[in-house]
């Protein structure tokens, strides 16, 4: 018998190996798991959230022996027709593998309307290299100014992103405070955010989604506090994955991790929308 059936990320039963680390403190949104099983075997999983109109597609996976059979069609097929219902009206996602791997998925997705809408290098450090730097214990007078995702006001978020749109043009990420970690932190001047380290879920790593800030001082304490932050929840050897940095903000990367920062496989970005 084959079957589609939902997962509960709390207790995954025979889906644990597929998840390959996810948890609940992961997904932003509401979480979304679909599993198929053929009689009493698990062949294959869909990992997903939303919030209000935007899914992201995490993770899908088919067990190896099971491929070529449809079955990630299938589990797509569930995914869609639960989050169109739901009224979702764009799926996001990222394809970060090696090159075979990603060619395949790469396919799956344009075959399903995904548009590729960037690609991006990658790098990548662990909190542990920036966490216990000197600069995480000198914040000073600094400290003032840096403050949780969480304690900002949202009128200053509100702020910020409409800053930003009217000095970048809209060519900038956006403050979502549903879609990103709490250990985001913000820089507030003059009860104006003037600075920015987001962070969000990337499967059992860490996105550091935007690095923005008046100059390498602020940038750098902004991101040694943040990764200070994430030691309460995460184990030091997490990796922060990076996208396409300027060279800048490369550099100051390089020079609070040192040797922990290595060159990964590129991101490449899809998105899907529909009425």
């Amino acid at each position: 018998m084959k079957q589609i059936v939902r997962i509960d990320i709390d207790s995954p039963g025979a889906y644990e190996s597929f998840l390959a680390g996810w948890e609940k403190k992961d997904f932003i949104g509401t979480p979304l798991l679909f599993g198929y099983k053929i009689k009493d075997m698990a062949c294959g999983i869909l990992v997903a959230d939303y919030v209000g109109k935007v899914a992201v597609l995490k993770w899908i996976a088919v067990d190896e022996i099971c491929q070529g059979r449809g079955i990630g069609t299938r589990l797509w097929k569930a995914f869609y027709n639960i989050v169109a219902d739901a009224g979702v009206t764009c799926v996001d996602t990222v394809v970060c593998l090696p090159a075979r791997e990603a060619k395949r998925a790469e396919a799956f997705l344009e075959h399903r309307g995904f548009q590729k809408t960037e690609v991006k290098e990658s790098y990548s450090f662990c909190i542990e290299a920036v966490s216990g730097g000197s600069l995480s214990k000198l914040f000073g007078n600094k400290d003032m100014h840096m403050h949780t995702l969480q304690e900002a006001a949202p009128y200053q978020i509100r702020n910020y992103n409409q800053r930003m749109i009217e000095e970048d043009g809209g060519n900038f990420i956006s403050i979502v405070p549903e879609e990103l970690l709490p250990e985001s932190i913000v820089w507030i001047e003059d009860d104006k955010i003037k600075g920015c380290v987001l962070l969000a879920a990337c499967g059992n790593g860490i996105e550091l989604r935007m690095l923005s800030g008046n100059g390498s001082q602020m940038l750098a304490l902004m991101l040694a506090k943040a990764c200070k932050s994430l030691v309460d929840r995460y184990p030091m050897d997490t990796r922060i994955y990076v996208a396409a940095l300027v060279d800048s903000a490369k550099r100051l990367v390089e020079k609070m991790a040192g040797n922990n920062v290595v060159l990964e496989n590129p991101i490449s970005h899809y998105v899907k929308e529909w009425e």
